[in-house]
């Protein structure tokens, strides 16, 4: 998906869904902070790499896998959800403040 516009986080880029998920530097740090939350580091920035990235590291039910999937799910979800309020609503908030919204929706999911 190409947009038309520069990416709506950093205004560096052309966004894609690639970009805006993965490789801007504003979604690359609610990954780290989101990631940092299940305890792990390195978060790959592109679809190919988190994809095979996850196939390694997310398989099994046991708690934190269910945690990662669950993490990749809503992390991908709340990006696109600021993203939109960005646009439509001119609401600009923090990288800490959507990675401790996703979380909280990720503990309510487990719980």
């Amino acid at each position: 998906m190409q947009i038309g516009g520069a990416c709506c986080f950093c205004n560096l880029e052309v966004e894609t869904h690639l970009y805006l998920f993965f490789a801007c530097s504003y979604s690359t740090t609610v990954w780290e902070l989101l990631m940092g939350k299940n305890l792990v580091q390195g978060m790959p920035n592109t679809l190919e790499n988190v994809l095979a990235w996850f196939n390694v590291h997310a398989k099994g039910k046991i708690l934190q896998c269910i945690s990662l999937k669950c993490s990749l799910a809503a992390g991908v979800y709340g990006l696109w959800r600021k993203r939109n309020f960005r646009i439509f609503q001119g609401s600009a908030t923090g990288h800490d403040q959507v990675a401790a919204g996703i979380v909280a929706g990720i503990r309510d999911f487990l719980n």
